[in-house]
C-alpha cells in the first residue's frame, strides 16, 4: 500500500513539473511573438523613412508606403495576437495566474508606437 502511495506521490509531481514546463513555454512563445511583432515594425518604420528619406516618386513610392503602413499595423496586430493566446493557453493548462505578465510588453509595443507615429508625423 505504501509503494502505491509513493508511486501516486510521484506521478502527481511529474504532472506538476510538466505543468510548469507547459507554462514556460507558452511564456516564451508570448515573447517571440512580440519580438516578431517589433521586428515587422521596425520593417515598417524603415520602409516609410525609405520612402520619405529618398525622395522616392511614382509607383515606388506608393508601393514603399502600402507596405510600411502595412507593416506598422501587423506588429501591434501580431503583439495583440500573442496576448489572446498567451491567456487562452494559459487558462487551459492551469497555468499560473500571473496576469499581470504581459504588460511590460505592452507598455513597450505602445511606446514604440507613440514613438513611431510621432517620428513619422
Amino acid at each position: 500500500m505504501e509503494r502505491a502511495q509513493e508511486q501516486l506521490e510521484l506521478a502527481r509531481e511529474r504532472n506538476e513539473f510538466a505543468r510548469i514546463r507547459t507554462d514556460l513555454a507558452n511564456k516564451r512563445t508570448f515573447l517571440a511573438w512580440c519580438r516578431t511583432g517589433l521586428a515587422v515594425m521596425g520593417v515598417g518604420v524603415l520602409l516609410e523613412k525609405l520612402r520619405l528619406g529618398f525622395g522616392v516618386a511614382g509607383e515606388a513610392a506608393a508601393g514603399l508606403g502600402v507596405m510600411g503602413v502595412v507593416s506598422l499595423l501587423a506588429g501591434p496586430a501580431c503583439i495583440g495576437f500573442a496576448a489572446w493566446r498567451y491567456r487562452v493557453l494559459n487558462r487551459r493548462v492551469g497555468g499560473s495566474e500571473d496576469g499581470l505578465f504581459f504588460v511590460p510588453e505592452m507598455v513597450v509595443l505602445a511606446s514604440v508606437l507613440a514613438f513611431v507615429f510621432l517620428g513619422l508625423s
